[in-house]
């Protein structure tokens, strides 16, 4: 009895303790002042966003808020819930938007209203090969590549190696993983697409960044108009994410899967010669 009070107690205090410590994130998160024109790099999870702005941001000097969903729990789906209420989101957490640079995924799909609601900032538009971006993101989370539903198996390995972030990723258009993921690629593609006419927008592939990451992100700040005087050559093979452990979709994804997202996204890769 007494044991089984004391792990009552042990579990009641690191409750009280992640309440408390949620609380007082969130309420930082709060503070700050929300740069009026910041840059906003968009791209799907998995296609080179972190990379991209860590750069651009080392390069140029200019501060950067990563992805921050992931640091206050469960809000992404708040966010979505409330109909992605931009205004919302940035009274809320004012300190995540009050850097020069801001980068989060989830925003990617929301191009449009984070593009309307600071009136048009300075943005960059990231894309991937969608085969490439499915199969990091499998590889990520030890998902096998011919994986089909979300089952038990899947969710065993978010709570392993993920975070509710990840599962919206998975569901966002019903229980086949590869689909919803497939589905989501075809969306960025598209909203990139429709972004190249968008002169304060600079649309980019991630493959132009693997092939020359110095030259890339020199000529991507040049047409953000910024400085970028910083020598950013110690960290152009620095890890920014974990990598894949298999260097080519055909390696990981079933032909079947491969199948399914050439279906989904045929139409939107051929525009970036995929």
């Amino acid at each position: 009895m007494k044991n089984l009070i004391k792990n009552i107690m042990i579990s009641s205090i690191f409750q009280i303790v992640r309440i408390v410590k949620h609380g007082l994130e969130c309420h930082f998160f709060r503070i700050g002042r929300v740069n009026p024109e910041p840059i906003v790099v968009y791209g799907n999870q998995k296609s080179g966003t972190t990379a991209i702005a860590s750069l651009l941001s080392e390069s140029t000097a200019l501060s950067l808020t990563p992805d921050f969903f992931y640091r206050v729990p469960g809000y992404e789906r708040k966010f979505l819930a409330e109909g992605a209420s931009v205004k919302k989101l940035v009274s809320r957490f004012r300190s995540f938007f009050s850097k020069d640079i801001i980068k989060e995924p989830g925003l990617s799909l929301h191009y449009d209203a984070v593009q309307e609601y600071f009136k048009q900032p300075k943005a960059v538009y990231i894309v991937r090969d969608p085969r490439e971006n499915v199969k990091s993101i499998l590889s990520r989370l030890r998902i096998p590549g011919d994986v089909q539903l979300y089952d038990n198996d899947v969710e065993d390995l978010i709570q392993k190696h993920g975070n509710d972030e990840w599962r919206l990723l998975l569901q966002g258009y019903g229980d086949h993983v590869v689909e919803s993921l497939a589905r989501r690629c075809n969306e960025c593609l598209k909203i990139a697409e429709k972004a190249k006419s968008d002169p304060d927008t600079v649309v980019v592939k991630y493959e132009d960044f693997l092939s020359d990451k110095r030259g890339f992100i020199e000529t991507l700040a040049k047409h953000l108009s910024l400085a970028h005087g910083r020598d950013i050559d110690h960290l152009l093979d620095v890890q920014f994410q974990p990598k894949s452990k298999v260097s080519r979709f055909e390696d990981y994804l079933s032909k079947d899967n491969i199948q399914l997202i050439d279906e989904i996204c045929k139409a939107s890769m051929a525009g970036f010669g995929y």
